[in-house]
């Protein structure tokens, strides 16, 4: 295959396609609390894939201020792309007025390794991502990624109907017991008023036993009729 066979072969399609899978993790470095990737690792990745790759550096861009921005190419086949990058301060995104040599070098192969993120190695970390974004990695987040929950319905809410509570029923047991109850308290009123009072307070279980429980009703009255009929003699006396 001739060189320019080769050439036509390699479109930023197919370049971006294999850098921007590539994991360069292991060569990422953290500084000031910035992730960035060396330049000599990044070229040596690019060679790897593409040796026919060549870089070059416009001249240097001054500003009125002194800061200093330097211009990168990098061509891949016949596909090339520019990236520029202004003289800065350590990682600090400051641009520097007045860079020396120093600066200005490593601002050059700084901007040389943002000009191999545009055709997608290690654009990753310029996007703020851990990882590249691989077509399985693609795939991997589709099926984590959470269904949304369904809309919980409003619970209907199933009207009771009221309960009579004063026509419910009174087993004769529980009759027994009241009337047994109410009777032995009778002797712990001393007047009329009292008694009757007594009487009221009770009206709506003592309906209860006269309208069920007719012959328990008549032992209750015949002890009201009793405690009602000491009060009065004791009255008297």
């Amino acid at each position: 295959m001739t060189s320019k066979e080769k050439h036509s072969e390699t479109t930023f399609q197919h370049i971006w396609s294999t850098l921007s899978q590539v994991n360069v993790e292991e060569y990422k470095k953290e500084l000031n609390g910035l992730s960035y990737l060396s330049w000599a690792r990044a070229w040596g990745v690019l060679m790897d894939h593409f040796p026919e790759a060549t870089y070059s550096f416009a001249e240097n861009e001054v500003h009125l201020n002194g800061t200093v921005t330097v211009h990168c190419s990098v061509t891949i086949g016949d596909n090339t792309r520019t990236m520029w990058l202004p003289v800065m301060t350590g990682f600090k995104h400051v641009a520097k007025a007045d860079p020396d040599a120093r600066d200005i070098g490593d601002a050059k192969m700084r901007c040389l390794t943002k000009c191999l993120g545009m055709f997608g190695l290690g654009h990753y970390i310029y996007a703020g991502e851990d990882l590249p974004r691989t077509e399985a990695a693609e795939e991997k987040a589709k099926e984590e990624k959470p269904k949304p929950k369904a809309k919980p319905q409003k619970p209907t809410l199933v009207k009771e109907a009221p309960v009579d509570l004063e026509n419910e029923p009174m087993p004769e047991a529980q009759a027994s017991k009241f009337v047994e109850i109410m009777t032995e308290c009778l002797g712990l009123h001393d007047n009329k008023n009292s008694l009757n009072s007594y009487y009221r307070e009770n009206i709506g279980d003592i309906t209860k036993v006269q309208e069920q429980h007719p012959a328990l009703y008549k032992k209750l009255m015949d002890g009201f009729t009793a405690r009602k009929a000491a009060i009065t003699k004791e009255g008297e006396a």
